[in-house]
């Protein structure tokens, strides 16, 4: 039996199933359910406590009970605190205990500053490292000589395509595009400013749907066409993403940074089920910028749209997938069938499995 405790960030009190969560529980709700494999999530802070109030005593017993600890995402914010990090992190290999860093942006704050302190030393110190993209390995894998797996973002065919979920009710002759995400998006979005406006002005039916983040220049548009909602529940917000008929997904191509993201937003939104009007189930028409992260996940024409990075092609991309109803009920019927091959966990858990059998044996 492998027995693996997977640390999931922050305290248990301040993080109520958010995404990052539920994406982070995915593939151990799976792999617990597989012969020869357990797998305990506990949240960081609260071990990190238990720590520092028991001592070493109280721990030995719960490090020989693991043979695997998963750290998401973990950083220092002090000299202090990452000298504890370090001897935390070498009591658990003094038992002979392997670790893994797992991570899915940027943490080195070489192209943004992300995280307030330092990650990648604590990363170098670990047996192994853990990502979602070829990118961000070849970037992790430089900076701490770690041996560095492939993980990717997944969705839950179980959730996902659950139609008994109640969905948000929406006005049926609405056509609703839907853009997501944190206020570090601000600049990516900004290729919209311009043409967003004449749009919805040019298409009384349209709306478009600001969840989590709005920046200040789409402050003046039109409230009747605009649907401002904040970051919600993860099942909540997979049943926003259902009713969204396309999602935008603009990012600054040769932003660093951005390059270390993953093209999950593309995944879900492809992901959501609804039932398409000419029969059938699909997801949403997804809209990408044309860069080496959404290429992981889109074939342009054929189950996305991906355009450069420019006003003018995000204009004919968005005038092409509004206008043009058979192009948009191919990108939702041929997006929805390709994610379920390449990314549901309740297939894609061997990945995980291969890579931690990979360390535990090393």
């Amino acid at each position: 039996m492998k027995r693996v405790i997977a640390i999931l960030p922050g305290p248990r009190r301040e993080v109520p199933n958010g995404c990052d969560i539920y994406r982070a529980l995915m593939p151990y709700r799976l792999l617990n359910q597989q012969p020869g494999w357990q797998a305990h999530p506990i949240f960081f802070v609260d071990l990190w406590e238990q720590y520092r109030q028991t001592g070493r005593g109280v721990w030995a017993n719960l490090i020989r009970t693991y043979d695997l600890f998963v750290f998401p995402r973990l950083f220092a914010g002090s000299d202090n605190a990452k000298q504890g990090m370090i001897e935390f992190i070498n009591l658990i290999q003094a038992f002979g205990k392997k670790i893994i860093y797992e991570v899915d942006d940027d943490y080195s704050n070489e192209y943004r500053q992300v995280v307030p302190g330092d990650a990648i030393s604590l990363a170098a110190k670990m047996d192994a490292v853990t990502v979602t993209t070829p990118l961000l390995a070849d970037m992790m894998k430089s900076k701490t000589r770690r041996p560095t797996y492939i993980l990717p973002n997944c969705i839950d065919s179980e959730l996902w395509r659950d139609s008994k979920l109640e969905r948000f009710k929406k006005d049926k002759h609405s056509l609703v595009i839907g853009l997501t995400g944190s206020p570090t998006h601000k600049a990516d979005w900004e290729v919209l400013r311009e043409i967003v406006p004449p749009l919805l002005a040019a298409n009384p039916n349209l709306k478009l749907l600001l969840m989590g983040y709005e920046p200040e220049y789409f402050a003046d548009l039109p409230n009747n066409q605009v649907i401002r909602m904040p970051f919600t529940r993860y099942e909540g917000y997979l049943q926003v993403i259902r009713n969204c008929d396309v999602i935008l997904a603009p990012v600054v191509p040769d932003d660093g940074f951005n390059l270390s993201k993953s093209p999950i937003k593309g995944i879900e939104g492809q992901a959501a089920s609804r039932p398409l009007p000419s029969g059938g189930l699909g997801g949403a028409a997804v809209i990408a910028t044309d860069n080496p992260v959404y290429r992981l996940a889109i074939q342009d024409q054929e189950n996305g749209l991906l355009v450069e990075h420019t006003p003018e092609a995000w204009d004919v991309a968005l005038h092409r997938v509004i206008s043009d109803t058979t192009l948009r009920e191919k990108l939702q019927r041929t997006g929805h069938k390709t994610v379920y091959k390449r990314f549901d966990i309740q297939h894609r858990w061997k990945w995980w499995a291969d890579a931690y059998a990979d360390v535990l044996s090393a």
